[in-house]
């Protein structure tokens, strides 16, 4: 029960966050807009069992960001503050300070386009993200962005992950440097899920483009790739519902 005591303290930390459901993001330039609208999945909020009956649910992490057509990053629209500020709580018995955490497995493909790296060669707050940063909403949710000046057709991409999210592909127990390890008993699970979908301007009000699933980011968040093999992936399919993205 000792054990216990301190893993509810984390957990319930970590899962007590909430946001405006509505949000608008991005620099105002009267350019028309862009309406993103995230609809939760039945794993949105991830229930991980603590001890006999009791669980609690951990927050889930995304971020969503524009590219061109030829994959440069334009600029981030949405990210859950958990990455973007490096503000992890510690694990029950982790030595690390507090301010040496670092998750590189959460959202890896969207902190490496944005950055040029990885999560875990940051000593601080990743940059550039302090206006669209947001704690973890409670549940579906909408924003609200400028579309990008001098941009025809652009990419809207979503990278969505849950802490502790394991299962017999990516258990907790998988050693480090293996394929599927994740952070280890305090890490991801599963990884990193990506959507995209293709905006075309000149199909202004033509109705919702919903964002499709296009594989995984790197487990362990070591590199920057997008991986297509979705093999052993199971609820981490089901954190979100579903992602459209309308033109206005």
């Amino acid at each position: 029960m000792k054990r216990i005591i301190p893993v509810l303290i984390f957990l319930l930390a970590a899962a007590g966050l909430t946001a405006e459901p509505d949000q608008k993001t991005g620099p105002e330039a009267g350019n028309g807009m862009l309406q993103i609208r995230i609809e939760e999945g039945e794993h949105y909020l991830h229930r991980v069992p603590v001890f006999l009956f009791i669980a609690v649910k951990a927050p889930t992490q995304l971020a969503l960001w524009l590219e061109d057509m030829d994959g440069n990053f334009i600029r981030t629209l949405f990210v859950t503050s958990r990455t973007a500020l490096s503000d992890w709580r510690k694990a029950p018995g982790d030595k690390t300070q507090k301010e040496n955490l670092r998750r590189p497995e959460s959202l890896p493909l969207w902190t490496h386009r944005s950055t040029g790296s990885t999560a875990d060669r940051w000593d601080g707050p990743l940059p550039g993200v302090d206006a669209v940063s947001s704690a973890t909403p409670k549940s579906g949710f909408s924003i609200q962005a400028d579309l990008p000046e001098g941009v025809s057709r652009f990419r809207i991409l979503a990278e969505v992950n849950a802490s502790l999210d394991f299962n017999h592909s990516y258990p907790e127990e998988a050693e480090k440097g293996s394929s599927r390890y994740s952070g280890g008993p305090w890490g991801s699970g599963q990884p990193a899920l990506v959507y995209a979908a293709e905006v075309d301007r000149s199909e202004t009000g033509a109705g919702p483009l919903e964002l499709e699933l296009q594989g995984h980011s790197s487990p362990d968040g070591s590199t920057g790739e997008l991986y297509t093999d979705m093999d052993g992936i199971t609820t981490a399919r089901e954190i979100i519902g579903k992602i459209e993205a309308e033109l206005r």
